[in-house]
Formats: C-alpha cells, structure tokens, sequence
C-alpha cells in the first residue's frame, strides 16, 4: 500500500549535478526509525524552545535512505517530480541486471509497506538462466548473431528461455528409427552425448511392418518396409512387445550401426521440426557418462513463438547436419548392394 513519487534531476546539456552525499561513519537512522523511536516529536519540540529563547538553530538531522548508501534532509533536493507510482508498481529493477548510478530518486509521500528483493538473492535466483544463455550463445551460432537485439542483456527476452531443461537417463531413445515424431528441437546439455543409430538389417526394426512375402516372390520388392503411421501403434494395442520395443532402441541386440555420436551444445531436431513430412532416419539414443544428463527441447508451441530469422538459421543448420549423415547411410547402402550383387554372381 501506499504511495511513492519519482524524482530526476534535469540540468541544461552539459551540466552535472553534484553527486549524491554518501552515507558517513556511524549510526544514522532511517527516517521511520526516527519516527517510530519518538525522536522526531523530541526534536521538534526542541526546536521550537530554542527558537522562542532566541538560541541559533541547531544542523538539521539527516537520515539514511532505505536503500542504506545514501544520505537525506529536509533541504535536500531531488529534481523535478516526473511521475506517481501507487500499490502494485515494481521499480528499481534495472539495478539488479546492472551496476549503473540509479537514474532517479523514490520518495514516499504517504506511509508504504513495500516488497523488497535484495540483488543477491536475486542473482542467486537467476543464475542458472544466466548460465543457459551463456550456454547457447558459446555453442550455437545462430543465437549469438539472429538473436532479437532487445534479448542483449534482457533475462527475460533471450529465445535460449523457450527450450525446456529436460532430464533424460543414459539409453533412453529420444526418436525411433521408421516412426513419425512430433516437432521437437534438442539442444544437448553439459556432459551429454547421443548417438544416431540404424538397424543393420531393417527387418529386424520392430517398428517397420513387414508385408507378405509370397515364396514365389522373384525379387525383394514383396518385402519391403512400411513406415508405422502415428495410429499403427494404437491398432497395435494389446501387442505391448511392440510397444516396448520401440521406446527401448534394440531390446533384442540385434546387430545396428551408429552413424554418428554428437556432444554437448550440439543440435539436432525430428524431422517434423525441420518441415519434412516423413518418419525418423535414426534411431537417437542417449549416451551420457553419468546415469542422467540434461537436454533443452523445444516443443511445436515454443517453434512458433521462435524469432523468424533465428527459426530459419536453425533449421538450415539442422538441415546442413541431416544431409551429412544421410550421406553416410547412402555410402553404406551403395556398399551392401555391390556386396550383395557380387555374392549372386559368384
């Protein structure tokens, strides 16, 4: 409750005010210490002794600013009175991100209860969101020049604060080789690691379904794999082995291939993040020294609230990556088939 006038002292270009009188050595009192220790009606009736025997006016009492750095008095001047704040009105915030001179004076001109938060406790609070754009900005180009401007220096702004801090455990899969997954960017954390795997033999991928293969079959066409649809899996219901075996990567240590192993501050995304329509290359597991690791995610919602700009070097950055390893699975196919054909001739 309550309410406080703000005060900025205006001069002509070039002029600067005096500085604000720092706080002395010793005990000096707020203004409601003095008040409430009854010194002040102690003063004033001092005061006007003295002035009815003609004695010379004793110095003005000073007091100590809330604040406690420092220093007021009745003849103290604050500049021109710019504007009220009543109940429910934060001021004074920009001396928690900054260690700038405060840029105006508060004053009271009622009695206010206020809420006060100390800037150590305060960088306490937010120090690991500091450390997460600091992260970001280390690793990923792309935050560190496509970022909004107004993010510089602005906590709250930084689009390193969309992606959630997820806690994933060592072998846990994050997407599954043939399956469609929803739009998500990862962002791997300190000391994480995934590896993109493929199942050497597709048809040991539980999450394909395999048609038919009629024995009179000449060639491999009739056996083929179907990527499973997002509704395959509920029609799969009760066969809960299948279930089980596609969030857990290669429950039957069937013979796989890793195409790739990426570390800390590294990106990646599912496909349908990237805007491609079609099921998961690779099957991504977590490796992490320790039993747990973080990762960042980044769900549909949070995409679209993305910067443009920022969005778009992202995904040519994902997109980049992608094609790299999919180079590799297409080398490794190529060198399957001339094995294959070789054996057939031989």
């Amino acid at each position: 409750k309550g309410q406080v006038t703000v005060h900025v002292r205006k001069g002509a270009k070039g002029h600067c005010w005096p500085p604000t009188p720092r706080m002395a050595g010793g005990d000096m009192p707020t203004l409601t210490e003095w008040r409430r220790s009854g010194l002040e009606a102690f003063d004033d009736a001092s005061r006007r002794e003295e002035l009815k025997y003609g004695r010379p006016p004793r110095e003005e009492q000073s007091f100590r600013t809330t604040e406690g750095f420092s220093t007021f008095g009745k003849e103290s001047n604050y500049g021109d009175m710019v504007k009220w704040l009543r109940e429910g009105t934060l001021f004074g915030e920009l001396a928690l991100q900054n260690t700038e001179p405060r840029s105006a004076t508060i004053v009271c001109s009622q009695d206010c209860e206020l809420l006060r938060l100390r800037k150590e406790d305060y960088l306490n609070v937010i120090q690991g969101t500091k450390q997460k754009i600091y992260f970001f900005d280390r690793f990923l180009a792309p935050f560190r020049h496509n970022a909004d401007k107004r993010a510089q220096g602005a906590l709250t702004q930084h689009p390193s604060l969309l992606f959630a801090d997820e806690i994933f455990r060592a072998g846990q899969t994050l997407t599954t080789e043939g399956m469609y997954a929803d739009p998500k960017i990862f962002v791997l954390g300190a000391s994480s690691r995934v590896e993109f795997c493929r199942y050497k033999d597709p048809g040991d991928n539980p999450a394909y379904i395999l048609s038919k293969r009629p024995q009179s079959a000449p060639n491999q066409k009739a056996n083929r794999c179907h990527p499973l649809l997002p509704g395959d899996l509920e029609r799969c219901e009760p066969d809960e082995e299948l279930r089980q075996s596609i969030t857990t990567f290669n429950p039957n240590g069937q013979e796989v291939v890793v195409y790739d192993m990426i570390k800390e501050g590294s990106i990646f995304a599912t496909m349908s993040a990237c805007l491609s329509c079609s099921p998961e290359p690779f099957s991504i597991v977590v490796r992490c020294p320790n039993e747990t690791c973080t990762i960042y995610t980044l769900d549909g919602a949070g995409i679209q609230k993305m910067h443009p700009r920022l969005l778009e070097a992202l995904r040519e950055l994902l997109a980049e990556e992608g094609a790299r390893r999919m180079k590799k699975v297409q080398r490794d196919e190529k060198i399957q088939d001339v094995n294959v054909g070789s054996v057939k001739i031989w």
